[in-house]
């Protein structure tokens, strides 16, 4: 009982002489720390047994911008949802077959997802006269008609050229539905063998 009771006076007199810098407690940001000063910010470490301040963007990310190699470690479940504002480019050749280009409807594909035209582009093998339209409709209606153009009055067209390029798309229709049914028709061509339109599309 004595070597007890020595035992817990001992304890209870470093108890009570132990200063309030040497007792381990929690750092709230904002608050007046006696080694750091005021924590205005996230604190860390020093590798010496002492607190400072994490550095933004060196020590921690302040954006995923800044994330350079960025992992998921597995699958990423969207729940039925999108993933927004991203910007894709929907191919599509026409001729490429050694002779000058056809008149009439040359392709048929599926559009995947919601999406907005941004610009089109066209790019062909030599210089020449090119005149495209662009149909869509449901796939129930397909394949779609002239009554179903997009391109009002401005139609993609070569004059006597190889590119042409269309980011202001005047009286377009450009915003087009998951599953609808685009088609390339050619109204007009001459001297042109081959030829790629190219539209510009966002997830928005």
């Amino acid at each position: 009982m004595r070597k007890f009771l020595v035992v817990l006076l001992v304890a209870l007199f470093w108890f009570c002489n132990i200063s309030e810098s040497q007792m381990v407690r929690p750092v709230v940001v904002g608050e007046k720390d006696p080694r750091v000063g005021t924590i205005t910010g996230l604190p860390k470490g020093d590798g010496a047994g002492g607190i400072s301040l994490a550095t933004p963007g060196s020590d921690y990310l302040v954006s995923v911008e800044q994330d350079e190699t960025p992992s998921l470690g597995g699958d990423l479940d969207l729940d039925g949802n999108n993933i927004l504002g991203f910007g894709t480019s929907i191919q599509i050749p026409i001729g490429y077959a050694g002779s000058e280009i056809s008149t009439g409807c040359k392709r048929l594909i599926e559009i995947p997802f919601d999406c907005t035209i941004q610009s089109v582009s066209l790019f062909a093998d030599q210089s020449g006269d090119l005149v495209l339209d662009i149909w869509v409709d449901a796939i129930a209606n397909s394949p779609p008609t002239v009554a179903d153009t997009i391109t009002a009055a401005a139609k993609p067209t070569l004059d006597a050229a190889d590119t042409y390029q269309d980011a202001t798309l005047t009286g377009w229709t450009t915003s087009l539905t998951a599953g609808s049914i685009l088609a390339i028709n050619v109204d007009s061509a001459a001297t042109v063998t081959g030829a790629t339109l190219s539209i510009w599309v966002t997830n928005e």
